[in-house]
């Protein structure tokens, strides 16, 4: 009985923390500044998190998200990157901090003009995310089931 009603609890917590919704329930502010930022996708997945609504896309095959206030205003980008593409600092730094670590998935993340690089790591069967500065400082470590937004990139 007591293992149910965690398990009811988590379901529930988890669904409060992001809920999908229809087009016609994204506030038209948000859909028109998504409309005009990127006119040519014509599909995207619509989430509400707290007060902040969240488009996910893909462009060129990759995944992207952007994060919107309820007026409008872009708060965040996110898009899956090849590990080509992080700067070679930061790989050096994720590779330091995380020696035998498999670097599995990588994302450019931009939120108020800073960017930062996430990447999911694997090692065994511990799997995590980490989160760098450009410069190559970790800034934060999350457990995957804490963030788990679908496929980014891969290299």
């Amino acid at each position: 009985m007591k293992n149910s009603l965690v398990l009811i609890a988590l379901c529930f917590a988890t669904s409060l923390s992001a809920q999908k919704l229809k087009p016609a329930e994204v506030p038209p502010a948000v859909r028109e500044a998504f409309a005009k930022a990127y006119p040519t996708i014509a599909k995207a997945v619509w989430e509400k998190e707290g007060d902040a609504y969240e488009a996910e896309f893909k462009v060129a095959s990759r995944e992207n998200s952007v994060v919107y206030s309820a007026a409008g205003e872009l708060m965040e980008t996110e898009r899956s990157v090849k590990a080509s593409e992080v700067p070679a600092g930061v790989l050096a730094a994720i590779k330091s901090a995380f020696p035998g670590y498999k670097l599995e998935e990588f994302a450019e993340i931009t939120s108020k003009g800073v960017v930062t690089y996430e990447v999911e790591l694997e090692k065994g069967k511990e799997e995590f995310e980490a989160i760098f500065d450009a410069a190559g400082k970790l800034i934060k470590r999350e457990s995957s089931s804490e963030d788990k937004k679908g496929e980014k990139g891969k290299d």
